[in-house]
């Protein structure tokens, strides 16, 4: 058993996203499904199984013009490539999803992005522009 809690870690989470849990829940609660301690459930308050996500995220991908194979995983890696992207610290993007080797976290999730190529083009045009300037 502890093996299944041992990837259960506190994170913070935006403002938009407490909003849209809180909708959620009101949604929930005009449906009167039952209260369960989870964050995703049924109308039963059963969380999902991974089955049922890998399908639910399946679905979603074919709306998309992706061609990668969708499962729940490519949500944590977008998110681990977004955090990187958005220029987040590697030790707390490390923390954040429970990496104890920053091998793990550099070699699998934190390729280049193309957002992280364009802000690097910036950075190194206002750098060089700078020294010219001197």
């Amino acid at each position: 058993m502890s093996s299944l809690f041992g990837s259960i870690r506190s994170m913070d989470i935006d403002d938009i996203v407490v909003e849209k849990l809180k909708q959620l829940n009101q949604w929930r609660e005009d449906r009167e499904w039952i209260k369960s301690g989870f964050v995703f459930g049924d109308k039963e308050g059963i969380p999902p199984t991974v089955k049922m996500l890998n399908q639910t995220v399946r679905r979603l991908g074919a709306l998309t013009d992706i061609q990668k194979q969708f499962r729940t995983y490519i949500l944590r890696h977008t998110h681990i490539s977004l955090l990187a992207e958005a220029g987040v610290d590697l030790n707390f993007i490390m923390n954040r999803v429970g990496h104890k080797n920053s091998d793990t976290t550099t070699k699998i999730y934190l390729h280049v992005t193309s957002g992280m190529r364009v802000a690097a083009t910036e950075k190194m045009h206002d750098k060089f522009t700078r020294l010219l300037q001197n």
